[in-house]
């Protein structure tokens, strides 16, 4: 980010102030728990712009080893920009991989809002797998140099990485980048990103790997980031995951200055049958061994802390555990220990928001579609895991827009049936919003339902893809007929999702909407985006169609 004159005091005001409350002032004195719970109260995360770059991962490290090595001060910048672009690269190149191994996907949208301190405002799209990874958070400040905030970005990014793509099968995806740098920053900055799963229906291990060489200053740097656990609570509302952060740095003549840390967080959280958190359990542990400033570190300790509900601030920290200590502390314990309870708090923020949005559990119930007026028509409805199958007991709440009604409103354990009574009148629309909560997660469905003039003429595409295909009800499940023996699926409704199968290895899906302007039997337009391939090309685009009123059909 380019800073002008003016803003820079501005700037620099706020970087101050936020190491100060981020960082702490020295030694943890002699608080049991290190003095770590006080802050982590306090600690209040700036407004985030979503569209930076995945945050560095060897900042601090290297930040470490200019005491030592000044001149490495010089191309810092340039290699933090480096290492961001060569992250950003493997994951687009894991991404690509992805798609042309099992096909496109339909993204999710999920917004999410961090629940950390006193003044949190956080706000983007993430979908996964995979149409995710280009985007990451930072501040108006630069945060690669505040530890603990950078450690909860890292740990939120890295948990929406774990793709449920491939569950029922093992499976392993990695993407690379390799970047070079020219003249006095000569050198090579590399990154890897890899999601696997080690047996069929397993839980997913993400990795972040970042190697920074500079033979100039001597400077080997290394980054690890990992992830293994599922995000989605099991069938007693369970969620276990660990993460580890991992960092080895070595600079000046034959390497001897170095720094090496180690940071890992196990987090047991407990969701209750409205799929918020119950409560939180996380085991930290922290390793320093360095070499800089004429100091040497070999510090080694362990904290447990107690989160009730999503409430961070009311954490409760155990006392401080030393396991190894050679050299002075001087707040090394104090400030890898808070990083790691950040790290873990960006992790369960991502799994709430999947568990939350839609990630673990849907609904299964069919669209009324077109009903004759004043009639009933019944609704059965289940909730299932996406990827055990599984039924999921749920409450379900439904609210009908348009007319006539619904009941009932409210399913206390699922599976149930609701009864839809469709208005007195000709040509009116309505939308029956499902909502279910339980220990497993919450999913959300919309049902469509019409008196009359649901019969269209569909006419239009995309490039090569056309059709002219008669559609005796669109608020039902219907197909598209076209070129090269195209066959398309849509889900039915005004708005869903669609997936077609073609000649030459075609395929691919997206989403579509449907606009009525003047009503139902009235002439319409469809828009579909979405992505898919041929005989090994991918692409995506936007497909438009126009509707045409025909008479009733079956």
């Amino acid at each position: 980010m380019t800073m002008n004159n003016s803003s820079f005091p501005v700037a620099m005001c706020s970087l101050f102030i936020m190491a100060l409350v981020v960082l702490g002032c020295g030694r943890f004195g002699g608080s049991k728990d290190g003095g770590i719970g006080d802050r982590v109260k306090n600690l209040t995360i700036p407004a985030i712009d979503a569209n930076e770059p995945f945050p560095a991962l060897n900042t601090e490290a290297i930040d470490a080893l200019i005491a030592d090595v000044p001149e490495l001060a010089k191309p810092r910048e340039a290699v933090m920009a480096a290492e961001r672009d060569a992250i950003k690269g493997a994951l687009d190149d894991l991404r690509s991989k992805s798609k042309a191994t099992n096909g496109p996907r339909t993204a999710i949208e999920i917004v999410p809002v961090m629940a950390l301190g006193n003044d949190i405002r956080a706000g983007a799209l993430f979908s996964w797998p995979f149409n995710l990874t280009a985007v990451a958070m930072a501040a108006e400040v630069d945060l690669s140099g505040l530890g603990s905030v950078q450690q909860h970005l890292i740990g939120h990014q890295i948990g929406f990485f774990t793709t449920d793509e491939g569950r029922a099968r093992q499976s392993a995806g990695t993407g690379t980048k390799t970047i070079t740098m020219k003249d006095e920053k000569t050198g090579e900055v590399q990154a890897t990103a890899t999601v696997s799963i080690d047996t069929a229906g397993g839980t997913y291990t993400s990795e972040i790997i970042t190697k920074v060489s500079m033979p100039l200053f001597g400077l080997d740097a290394n980054s690890k980031v990992t992830l293994k656990g599922d995000p989605c609570p099991d069938s007693d509302g369970k969620v276990d995951l660990i993460v580890r952060r991992a960092s080895n740095a070595r600079a000046g003549r034959a390497g001897s200055v170095f720094y090496d840390k180690n940071i890992e967080a196990r987090i047991v959280a407990t969701v209750g049958d409205d799929a918020e958190l119950a409560g939180t359990d996380i085991d930290l542990r922290q390793a320093i061994h360095s070499m800089t400033g004429g100091q040497g570190v070999d510090i080694i300790t362990s904290q447990s802390v107690h989160v009730p509900g999503g409430e961070y601030k009311n954490s409760k920290f155990g006392e401080l555990k030393i396991i190894k200590q050679n050299g002075p502390d001087d707040g090394w314990t104090a400030k890898a220990v808070e990083q790691a309870f950040m790290l873990a708090s960006g992790v369960l923020e991502s799994a709430k928001h999947r568990w939350q949005g839609g990630g673990c559990v849907k609904i299964e119930a069919n669209s009324p579609g077109s009903v004759q007026p004043s009639s009933t028509t019944t609704i059965p409805v289940t909730v299932r895991h996406k990827w055990d199958g599984l039924e999921v007991p749920s409450k379900l709440d439904a609210a009908l827009t348009g007319g006539a009604s619904i009941d009932p409103a409210s399913i206390p354990k699922t599976a149930g049936t609701l009864a839809y009574v469709a208005p007195g009148e000709s040509g009116k629309t309505a939308t029956i919003k499902l909502s279910a909560s339980s220990r497993r997660g919450r999913a959300t469905l919309d049902l469509t339902a019409s008196t009359g003039g649901a019969s269209y003429q569909i006419i239009g595409g995309l490039d090569d893809w056309k059709t002219d295909s008669k559609v005796c009800d669109i608020m039902k499940p219907f197909q598209l007929k076209g070129s090269y023996g195209i066959v398309m699926d849509l889900s039915g409704g005004l708005s869903g999702t669609y997936s077609y199968k073609g000649q030459f290895q075609t395929q691919g899906s997206g989403t579509y909407t449907i606009t009525l302007p003047d009503g139902p039997g009235k002439p319409g337009k469809m828009v579909g985006r979405g992505s898919g391939s041929a005989m090994g090309h991918s692409g995506s685009g936007t497909e438009n169609y126009l509707l045409t009123p025909i008479e009733p059909c079956s």
